[in-house]
């Protein structure tokens, strides 16, 4: 005889079934966020922090439609979960959702996560007219506990206003994770709209210019604001055309402020004074990210930044080497950006062959640099990770680096990271020259039980050693990392 659940019991079997939606559990846009390969059977998929949100947001709606579909009780629990997480990359099915809502306002009291995002697929999602401002507001409106919004597309001036102000009138309580990729026409708005949502905890901030069809006259300069407060904002990340928003920064009041991200994308010109900005907050920092093509002063940034214990820098940086003016003893995790003629792939090897001057500049840079990584300057160092998905995927695609200078150049690094008993990683957090099988498998065993091996970078002239070989390392490594006797 079957058994008819109550509905308080089925709602707890399905929390322990479906479990937390990832786009709530994940934060695809920490600084170190690690890549992963995947698997896509005629070829392997390195798959950035953000496209595995996406992946597993769709794998957890396969599983709770999979549920609704067993009988009509089980739907109409489960139907709840179903709206627990918004994804939306079709803007077609952004009217359909809210035409759902009107008629069922219920279910977006579940929500607590909406995320836009771009889909190659679909083209580039228009969030310029204001249409969509409409669109966006109607839903924010029916999911009043919303407590992460997220945008990938560029949303224009037109829009901007309307979905701030959806925000700031239903959402001000719940809110704590906000994204937003704006155009530099919206910047005199964004700070406004931003002073309401009091309990913002990590703001994401990409600004772009404005396309030619977004006319709305606004002014692009932010304006001086003397009482600028974030009272629960621990982190904060700037990408893009960020300087007009940079210069009010060290006036803003963000007492719990402990990751701070810069990326200047390719701005060179009418360079801000970093190291002052850093400074405002440097004492409270613990993660410190920043990428730019010009130089900055890194030893002045650690100085500035003695509670640091993660630091991302460009290693193409003009530095010769000098890191620190003292050694940093809180130091353990050092991210590195650039690198893009280190190992001698991709679309920079074409470069280096018609400007072999670049090439050799830089490399020199990445080798003077990567040689100031080391126990004396940073005691508690312990792990060194590549970040560029780039040129991971072209080490792949090549099948590790360019024999010769390039090849010595991962050797090297290698052996100095092995003596300094330092871990050294590609985005993926794997030890740098771990590439994926390339070989298909029917996934089954042969008589022996032979294990899929993964490929490593090895020279068929000589038989050097890979990275994860016992020969090279001794007993010191295991699955979990380095163990040192």
């Amino acid at each position: 005889m079957a058994v008819d659940l109550p509905d308080e019991i089925l709602r707890d079997i399905f929390e322990f079934i479906v479990g937390d939606d990832p786009i709530c559990s994940m934060d695809p846009w920490r600084c170190m966020a690690e890549s992963v390969w995947k698997d896509m059977i005629f070829d392997w998929q390195l798959l950035e922090p953000y496209q595995q949100v996406q992946f597993a947001q769709r794998d957890t709606y396969a599983l709770k439609k999979t549920l609704m579909l067993v009988c009509k009780k089980w739907s109409g629990v489960a139907i709840d979960f179903m709206y627990r997480a918004i994804l939306l990359s079709d803007m077609a099915h952004l009217s359909a959702l809210c035409r759902v809502l009107d008629s069922k306002s219920k279910l977006g009291w579940w929500t607590r996560a909406i995320y836009f995002y771009k889909d190659a697929r679909l083209g580039a999602a228009d969030f310029t007219k204001g249409i969509m401002g409409d669109c966006i507001s109607t839903l924010v409106r029916h999911c009043p506990h919303t407590q992460m919004f997220m945008v990938d597309p560029m949303v224009g001036a037109q829009v901007f206003p309307a979905v701030a102000d959806a925000l700031r009138t239903y959402c001000s309580r719940d809110l704590t994770y906000v994204r937003w990729h704006l155009s530099n026409q919206s910047l005199a708005l964004l700070i406004p709209s931003l002073q309401s949502l009091r309990n913002i905890s990590s703001l994401y901030l990409r600004i772009s210019h404005a396309p030619t069809q977004d006319t709305v006259r606004t002014s692009s300069a932010i304006r001086p604001r003397l009482d600028v407060s974030f009272p629960q904002l621990e982190d904060f990340s700037l990408y893009g055309e960020i300087l007009d928003i940079l210069e009010e920064i060290p006036s803003w009041d963000m007492p719990k402020l402990t990751k701070f991200t810069l990326d200047f994308a390719n701005n060179v010109h009418d360079f801000p004074d970093v190291v002052e900005i850093i400074s405002a907050f440097g004492l409270q920092l613990e993660v410190l990210n920043i990428n730019s093509i010009p130089t900055l002063d890194v030893p002045h940034i650690l100085s500035a930044c003695p509670n640091l214990k993660t630091f991302c820098f460009n290693l193409d940086w003009s530095l010769e080497g000098y890191l620190v003016r003292l050694p940093h003893t809180n130091i353990e995790r050092i991210g590195l950006h650039g690198l893009k003629h280190a190992f001698g792939v991709g679309y920079a090897a074409s470069v280096a062959q018609v400007n072999p001057f670049e090439a050799i500049i830089m490399r020199r840079r990445n080798d003077n640099n990567f040689a100031a990584l080391t126990k004396h300057n940073f005691p508690k160092l312990s792990i060194v990770r590549m970040l560029s998905p780039t040129i991971l995927r072209d080490l792949n695609k090549e099948d590790g680096p360019c024999k010769g200078v390039c090849y010595q150049r991962w050797e090297r690094w290698w052996e100095h990271c092995t003596e300094q008993r330092i871990r050294l990683e590609d985005c993926s957090a794997n030890l740098l020259g771990f590439l994926p099988n390339a070989g298909e498998s029917d996934g089954e065993d042969d008589e022996e039980g032979e294990e899929i091996q993964d490929e490593q970078w090895t020279s068929s002239q000589t038989n050097t050693p890979s990275p994860y070989s016992t020969s090279r390392l001794g007993a010191h490594y295991d699955e979990s990392g380095f163990i040192w006797t």
